[in-house]
C-alpha cells in the first residue's frame, strides 16, 4: 500500500515549510508592480522585491500569456555580493489544440 500521507507542504509547524524547496515567488517579500518594459520584444511586467535575507529580485512577467521571461538577483553570500541573471525564451506550439487537455466527465475510452 502506498503512503500517501506525506504532503509535499509540511503543515506540521507553522512556517509550512516545502519539502522541494522554495521557488523564486515563495522567497519574495515586499513585492511591488515596478512599471511595463520591453524583454526581447516582449511586453513585460516589472516587478520588484526583497530577496531572502539580504537581497533582491527583479522579475519580468510578459502581460499576454504571463510567462517570466527574465529574472535578476542580487544576494549577499558571505562577505560579497553575487548578482545572477537567468533569461528565458518560451516558446508556443503551433497548431496545439487546447481541447485535448479539456475536461469530459463519463467518458468512453478505448483501451
Amino acid at each position: 500500500m502506498n503512503d500517501c500521507s506525506k504532503s509535499i507542504i509540511d503543515y506540521s509547524n507553522n512556517n509550512h515549510e516545502n519539502i522541494l524547496g522554495n521557488n523564486i515567488f515563495q522567497s519574495i517579500s515586499r513585492p511591488t508592480l515596478v512599471g511595463v518594459e520591453d524583454v526581447n520584444g516582449n511586453v513585460c511586467f516589472r516587478i520588484t522585491g526583497k530577496y531572502l535575507a539580504e537581497g533582491s529580485v527583479d522579475i519580468w512577467i510578459t502581460k499576454k500569456d504571463f510567462l517570466i521571461y527574465k529574472i535578476e538577483i542580487d544576494n549577499k553570500v558571505s562577505d560579497f555580493r553575487v548578482k545572477s541573471t537567468y533569461q528565458f525564451f518560451p516558446s508556443h506550439i503551433k497548431g496545439f489544440n487546447s481541447n485535448l487537455f479539456e475536461f469530459k466527465p463519463n467518458r468512453k475510452v478505448k483501451l
